[in-house]
């Protein structure tokens, strides 16, 4: 009873589907590969119909005849979808007709891409190459060379500027001090010249003129009142008591001349 069982279990269960032709090449889509195999028969072409859109094309590359009579023939497919095909179907002989006894030309098509890809290789959905977009990148590119240029020339020129030099600033002009003290100097030494003499009294004139309103009246009243001035006439009568004072005995010290001096210490000429 249990072996009638098994065996109307056997006769129900449907047989495992064989599976189809190993492919005997395999290339990655896009990209053409290539099958070898003899044939003997018409010699053999590739269909001359085949249309650029079909998911897969091929051409004969070779055909070269044997020694027993055989052609080895060398094609080239190239496929644009992932799959499995039989090239068989793309092959006619010299009569158009798809010819018997070929061997089973399976080959495999496969792809690199992710499976969200879509089938077609060309990929019609990416975005077509932007040339406005390459040609402003190509004008600032050229634009920021031009302004390159003259900056790195500016740069240059200052680096290789030399360095000024700090200017001093020029000196305080003199004091009316400063101008009398070589006067002095010689006077306590010696006699004045006329030249000294007539510089010494025009110091002494223009620092007083407009102070003692000597401005208007003749040079010799206007000494006159200078000497007898208390401070104005210090220094023309201590001139003259050194010029008058007998050889060897003239008093003067630079105290006593530091002393008429100082004055005309932050007085200007």
């Amino acid at each position: 009873m249990i072996a009638v069982l098994l065996a109307c279990m056997l006769e129900l269960t449907p047989p495992a589907p064989s599976p189809g032709p190993a492919p005997e090449a395999t290339a990655v889509r896009g990209m053409p590969g290539s099958l070898r195999f003899h044939y003997r028969g018409p010699l053999l072409r590739a269909r001359p119909d085949q249309e650029t859109t079909a998911p897969i094309l091929l051409r004969v590359v070779s055909a070269t005849p044997r020694a027993d009579g055989a052609v080895e023939y060398e094609i080239a497919y190239m496929g644009t979808v992932a799959s499995d095909y039989t090239l068989n179907e793309l092959l006619v002989d010299e009569r158009g007709v798809t010819p018997e006894g070929i061997p089973e030309l399976a080959v495999r098509v496969i792809s690199n891409l992710p499976e969200t890809h879509g089938t077609d290789v060309f990929s019609p959905d990416a975005p077509d190459a932007d040339l406005a977009e390459g040609y402003v990148r190509t004008l600032i590119a050229i634009g920021a060379a031009w302004l390159l240029v003259p900056a790195v020339v500016i740069i240059r020129r200052r680096m290789n500027r030399p360095v000024p030099v700090p200017v001093a600033p020029p000196p305080p002009p003199p004091t009316l001090a400063d101008l009398l003290a070589p006067l002095l100097t010689s006077a306590a030494q010696r006699e004045l010249s006329m030249g000294e003499q007539a510089r010494l009294e025009l110091l002494l004139l223009r620092y007083w003129g407009e102070r003692l309103a000597l401005t208007q009246v003749p040079h010799a009243t206007a000494v006159q009142r200078l000497r007898q001035h208390e401070v104005a006439g210090a220094i023309l009568l201590a001139v003259e008591r050194w010029i008058h004072a007998p050889p060897g005995e003239t008093t003067a010290t630079s105290s006593e001349i530091a002393a008429l001096l100082e004055p005309y210490q932050d007085a200007r000429s």
